[in-house]
């Protein structure tokens, strides 16, 4: 059942990357490209990566939850 929900996010968030980061709180005037998210050097792979236009270019790394994790804040910091 995730991957059904993985898969739907993972297309709204390419439809409109710049949208999506402002719906979660992260404003930004540069363009935002979709990087591919394959990191095999270290046998992972994100859920998905954008990369941000701007000097200095920087990253948001989007990894997707579809449940509660009561531990997430930690994962945070």
């Amino acid at each position: 059942m995730a991957k059904d929900y993985d898969i739907t996010t993972k297309d709204l968030l390419e439809a409109g990357p710049s949208a999506w980061l402002k719906s979660s709180g992260i404003e930004v005037a540069a363009p935002v490209v979709l990087m591919d998210s394959d990191v095999s050097a270290i046998t992972m792979e994100a859920d998905r990566v954008l990369a941000i236009q701007s000097e200095p270019r920087w990253i948001v790394h989007i990894e997707f939850q579809t449940s509660h994790e009561i531990r997430m804040p930690l994962r945070l910091q």
